[in-house]
């Protein structure tokens, strides 16, 4: 019994240490020098999940309470001339668990809103929700299933990710922080409609465009302003326009093309054509002629991984369903074709609700003189059936235990403003904090005070 006693107390004696302390704060010092490496290379969001919020980072916060709480423990009994050390000590443990509070239950977040609409949905930069929703043709959507997992801090080489959507399994195969996207036409059997690459030259004109039905629609127009091409699964319907019909001949190697002409009226030409083919249309010189064609055919989207984020860059996920590759990006969805249902898979960041909405009824710009660079905005939005609010720069908006600040705006091509994003904050843990940072300067007041008082009385 006294070697475990003797054994506790060296283990205590050890966390009320300097050198405990020394080790918590070089590897404090440590963790912040490379967080602030990583977020340089890459971004904050990616620093925070890395660095930041990771598990070496609550050890050493930990370390940190418990060398502080020992140290205080070892001063025991407590006297006059400690209360500021106490104070200060308690203030510190404060702010840190404050600090964990707002991680574990806070928000922070952007809320856009459209000029003259409502919202109240909140992005969560720092969070994102896999989600999966079938329909059965009675034109809604049921949610199969959605998960908020962080493939970044959860890799899928270390954890497995399927889901299970009726007989069929939908496998989650890579995850890229960053990605750029890369789009393409290519063969699919599983989707019935089809695509036709086109080239339409003259002397003024050389342009090569992809024309792509769904097999949901039984035609897909190309408008060129004075005309129109329409690749059909339907016999023309001529609608009074200089247009072109294509449509898939039986042999699925052709197509059927009518021409219709508007200043005569009507059909002008028909005939077939094949990849390679070139037809005279009759309007302008114009020659068209057939690059490819697919009678099964549908629009792929590849994102390509990349080492560090970029402005067009985004995060991304590769998956499998019936032994078919796809990639959704983040913010986007991707639909899938089965026999019986077509499913919606959708990668976004996480969403919450605030319970009421925020209403955008006037957004104001003021620009430096002479120039489109903004120097303030400001928002005037309701909470329809509560309040209106004038929210600016330095000026928010609390309602509800959320704080609006005005962080952005988004606008045309004309310049003019469409979109307000504010930010979004709920700090549930501001309070401890505050405590916290009181105590800490009211400790150093008080230690400040009694070493007055000893030095004076030691005189």
């Amino acid at each position: 019994m006294k070697k475990f006693e003797i054994y506790i107390e060296k283990i205590f004696k050890f966390l009320a240490s300097l050198k405990l302390a020394v080790i918590v704060i070089l590897a404090l010092a440590t963790a912040s020098a490379i967080g602030t490496i990583v977020e340089a290379q890459y971004d904050a969001i990616y620093a925070q999940k890395i660095i930041y919020h990771s598990g070496p980072m609550y050890l050493i916060m930990a370390l940190l309470c418990v060398n502080l709480f020992n140290v205080m423990i070892d001063r025991l009994p407590w006297k006059k001339h400690h209360a500021g050390f106490i104070f200060a000590h308690i203030g510190i443990i404060l702010l840190i668990g404050g600090s964990l509070v707002t991680r574990l239950w806070g928000v922070d977040g952007s809320l856009p809103i459209d000029l003259g609409q409502k919202n109240r949905f909140v992005l969560i930069p720092a969070e994102t929700e896999f989600a999966v929703y079938a329909t059965y043709g009675s034109g809604g959507y049921k949610q199969m299933h959605k998960s908020t997992r962080d493939f970044l801090v959860n890799p899928i080489e270390d954890e497995p990710f399927s889901i299970s959507l009726g007989g069929d399994q939908l496998e989650v195969l890579e995850y890229h922080y960053a990605a750029l996207r890369k789009e393409s036409i290519v063969e699919d059997n599983l989707n019935e409609g089809g695509a036709v690459r086109i080239q339409l030259e003259n002397a003024n004109v050389n342009m090569v465009e992809w024309i792509l039905r769904d097999k949901k629609n039984e035609s897909d127009v190309l408008s060129l302003g004075p005309a129109r091409i329409h690749l059909a699964d339907i016999e023309p319907n001529y609608q009074g326009e200089n247009e072109i019909y294509l449509v898939p001949h039986p042999d699925n190697k052709s197509l059927n093309y009518y021409i219709f002409t508007k200043s005569k009226g009507g059909l002008t030409k028909k005939g077939k054509v094949k990849a390679g083919d070139q037809v005279d249309v009759g309007w302008m010189g114009i020659q068209l002629r057939v690059l490819k064609y697919l009678p099964q055919a549908r629009h792929q989207v590849v994102y390509e991984p990349i080492k560090k984020p970029n402005d067009i860059s985004s995060s991304a996920i590769k998956f499998r369903f019936r032994d078919q590759d796809y990639w959704v990006g983040l913010n986007s969805s991707v639909r899938l074709f089965t026999e019986k249902q077509m499913y919606l898979v959708s990668f976004a960041n996480r969403r919450i609700d605030l319970g009421f909405d925020v209403k955008l009824k006037e957004f104001t710009v003021g620009r430096y003189q002479g120039t489109m660079r903004a120097a303030s905005y400001a928002s005037d939005v309701e909470i329809p059936g509560v309040l209106e609010a004038h929210i600016s720069m330095n000026n928010p908006l609390k309602h509800g235990g959320f704080t609006f600040y005005q962080a952005s705006f988004q606008e045309n091509e004309q310049g003019e403003a469409t979109t307000s994003i504010l930010s979004v904050n709920y700090d549930p843990g501001r309070w401890i904090k505050y405590l916290g940072s009181l105590l800490i300067v009211l400790g150093a007041i008080l230690m400040f005070y009694f070493k007055q008082m000893i030095m004076r009385a030691s005189r």
